[in-house]
């Protein structure tokens, strides 16, 4: 933490600058959806502070799992949605504390194609969410889907 009247050194980082318009989100698709999911496709990310609609398409999607969490601020330990637990990763030269995802969640990346104007107001970090365009599916067969899943990996098969 900086104060003020405090001596730095010249490698010190006080602060970064961003562009707007270069800003990305990345969100995280259960398992379960992300076959629905194509680059190109248009989405809507709604910020959380202030449910402000700002459009976007999907520029990338992971075509394995992710096993750690890079977005902290979107951990259950922080009190976000996605279910991780706190354990050690080890990168070869020294083990670094991480938040290993429970369930099985895919990297979405989308670029913003917004105004400025709507982008403007995000700040780096920010969290929100997004929704997806895809085909209309009941709960029930949500249920079913993710029960057959369970039986799928219980069952050794």
């Amino acid at each position: 933490d900086l104060k003020e009247g405090m001596y730095i050194s010249s490698d010190t980082e006080i602060g970064r600058i961003a562009s707007p318009q270069n800003l990305e989100i990345a969100c995280y698709v259960p398992e379960e959806f992300i076959q629905e999911l194509n680059e190109g496709e248009q989405q809507t990310f709604y910020l959380n502070s202030s449910h402000k609609k700002i459009e976007g398409s999907i520029y990338k999607i992971t075509p394995t799992r992710e096993i750690y969490l890079k977005h902290p601020q979107l951990a259950s330990v922080y009190g976000r949605d996605l279910p991780v637990i706190s354990t050690t990763q080890s990168t070869g030269l020294n083990d670094v504390k991480a938040l290993e995802m429970i369930e099985s969640y895919y990297s979405v990346m989308i670029n913003l194609t917004s105004s400025p104007e709507a982008t403007n107001s995000l700040k780096i970090g920010q969290t929100g969410e997004v929704a997806f365009k895809g085909h209309w599916r009941s709960k029930a067969s949500l249920f079913l889907r993710s029960l057959g899943n369970l039986f799928w990996k219980e069952s050794a098969f």
